[in-house]
């Protein structure tokens, strides 16, 4: 899969999130480096150093189909970022580079995938950059 966008640059680390199954329709999960958990805690990571979190990158390894959507929204400390991105119909990825988080060391990182009432399951991935 190419980029969404030109991400990352000199200096960044990405972080990489994912599930390790199909996600159904009608579904919230949590992404973590090693799949997907229903509750946000046992995906999170903590930070390893404080930094900027920006261009998320999103993608459904199918897509939603016809009116429906997976709407993906980084997680910090357990509250939502303004970093968020949704996949809607026949599109497969989507990124949002309008927004960068603050983020400490040991701040715990999650991402929360919601799939609409009759998406397609699909497996779910997400990037995005760190700059320290």
């Amino acid at each position: 899969m190419s980029p969404v966008l030109p991400y990352g640059s000199v200096g960044d680390d990405i972080l990489d999130f994912g599930s390790s199954a199909a996600v159904a329709a009608a579904t919230t999960t949590y992404l973590g480096p090693i799949g997907h958990q229903t509750t946000a805690g046992n995906a999170a990571i903590p930070m390893p150093w404080g930094g900027t979190l920006r261009f998320l990158q999103v993608r459904c390894a199918t897509a939603p189909g016809a009116g429906q959507t997976v709407t993906f929204t980084v997680f910090q400390n357990g509250v939502a970022t303004s970093l968020t991105a949704q996949v809607a119909g026949t599109n497969t990825q989507a990124a949002d580079d309008q927004h960068e988080v603050a983020v400490n060391q040991g701040d715990i990182i999650t991402v929360q995938a919601v799939t609409s009432a009759s998406a397609a399951s699909s497996f779910l991935f997400a990037i995005c950059s760190l700059l320290a």
